[in-house]
């Protein structure tokens, strides 16, 4: 048992250095990444709409159930082909929604924390201090377009390391654990 937990962990280590790569490649290639993204979702829907147009051929006169499949199969190669047209402006505004969505919650993170104040309550401080934090980066997000997917990188590269670091220390104790 103790062999194949150590082999689960150098498993899980390597993958954990994968993860660190990928995170890694994310920093230096955001806008690559973010047309990689909208082609993958474009290719989604065309094959998708490729399997409905199938269908439709192959159950055609057979049954009732696939008779709207081939304008399903239209609609959604359509919609993929727009995607790979209007990339930077899907792309655009999935951030402008974003970007929107952070600075809203961050406005009423901002009430809470006035009300809170208005009620004596000492917690009010931090909470108005991280609503202006997610605030900018809100704004950030609006500004800047590699912003969403260089944080996500952080966040990748953050985890992985953390996941080593964890892995490491039960493979190191594993003795201790298995006793």
């Amino acid at each position: 048992m103790k062999n194949i937990l150590k082999k689960m962990g150098y498993t899980s280590i390597l993958q954990d250095v994968l993860l660190v790569m990928f995170g890694i490649l994310l920093l230096n290639m955001t806008f690559i990444f973010s047309d990689i993204l909208a082609i993958s979702i474009a290719a989604f829907f065309i094959l998708k709409g490729v399997i409905k147009i199938c269908n439709y051929i192959i159950a055609k006169g057979v049954s009732e159930f696939y008779k709207d499949e081939i304008l399903f199969g239209i609609i959604s190669i359509l919609l993929g082909i727009f995607i790979i047209v209007a990339k930077s402006l899907i792309l655009w505004v999935f951030r402008l929604g974003i970007g929107i969505y952070i600075i809203y919650g961050a406005i009423e993170d901002v009430v809470i924390a006035l009300k809170l104040k208005k009620l004596g309550v000492g917690i009010w401080v931090p909470i108005f201090v991280i609503a202006i934090i997610t605030a900018i980066f809100g704004i950030g997000v609006l500004l800047y377009k590699g912003l969403l997917i260089k944080t996500s990188a952080f966040i990748i590269i953050g985890y992985a390391a953390v996941n080593i670091i964890q892995t490491v220390l039960f493979l190191k104790n594993s003795n201790e654990i298995f006793k």
